[in-house]
């Protein structure tokens, strides 16, 4: 208690290393105290104690309290992961609202990179007023893009089709960048594996006025794609492919197989084990 009340920061934030260690109601309830610490060193100390802490999820509203008034990065990010791995959709919807914070972009980025690595989407209507928004950043637009493909929204294949097909973030940056964003779209897209998405990365793919990386990252996102009819076609087209995107045509003919082959011994496996959906 004497060091945890010391005047010298450091010496808080070694104490909360050392609380930290134990996994007791007691050592949550302290290191849920020091989340409101004045000093930012205390208060990610116990952060990142707290999110590693048995009884973590009992601290769910003290930890959504800490990043609602929380401004430095080496905190909020350690909370922002732990609450976007939850998988609870009350507290998935109240981090994913943040994306949308004018005010505090640097947060909004963070949110947006915790859901890209838990492998959450955001749908079409939280993303596209800030796509297009001309403040919003760079690495922000391209976090968008990314958690586009994972979402389930239905609305976000056509938000995609009309990044890749339109390139409608052109006029938003600079060449370079909005080409590395049309391609990053183009991967999203193929995420969704749509018939529609599909007939555009094609065209994209086997038009010979584009440059090679566009082509070849349209090849990487037709990869995503557990389909048959396109395997074949690709494999068509490999025999006469000009030599600067064979290899890559090649190389998105054996992910979709690998897919299809994959796809076909998981449903094998269940025919064999008819209650294996039953068994964890």
């Amino acid at each position: 208690d004497e060091i945890l009340s010391a005047k010298d920061p450091l010496l808080r934030a070694a104490a909360i290393d050392a609380v930290g260690g134990y996994a007791t109601p007691e050592s949550r309830a302290v290191l849920e105290g020091a989340l409101v610490d004045a000093s930012p060193d205390v208060r990610i100390a116990a952060v990142r104690a707290l999110t590693e802490h048995p009884d973590r999820k009992a601290s769910l509203n003290a930890i959504l309290e800490y990043i609602s008034r929380e401004r430095w990065r080496a905190g909020l990010e350690p909370a922002l992961i732990f609450l976007a791995n939850l998988e609870d959709d009350e507290v998935l919807e109240r981090i994913t609202r943040l994306i949308g914070d004018r005010e505090r972009r640097e947060r909004a980025y963070l949110v947006a990179r915790a859901l890209e690595r838990a492998r959450v989407g955001v749908s079409a209507s939280l993303a596209r007023p800030l796509l297009f928004d001309q403040l919003t950043p760079l690495k922000m637009r391209r976090q968008l893009i990314e958690l586009l493909g994972y979402t389930k929204d239905p609305e976000a294949a056509g938000l995609l089709i009309e990044l890749v097909r339109d390139r409608a973030l052109d006029p938003f940056e600079e060449r370079r960048r909005a080409d590395d964003l049309h391609r990053e779209a183009m991967m999203a897209l193929g995420r969704h594996e749509t018939a529609p998405g599909k007939s555009i990365l094609l065209r994209i793919a086997r038009d010979d006025a584009r440059g090679v990386q566009t082509r070849r990252a349209a090849l990487r996102a037709l990869s995503f794609y557990e389909d048959d009819s396109l395997r074949g076609e690709l494999e068509e087209w490999a025999l006469d492919a000009s030599p600067e995107i064979k290899e890559w045509v090649v190389e998105a003919q054996t992910s979709i197989q690998r897919r299809i082959d994959l796809s076909r011994t998981a449903e094998d496996l269940r025919d064999e084990d008819p209650l294996g959906d039953l068994i964890d």
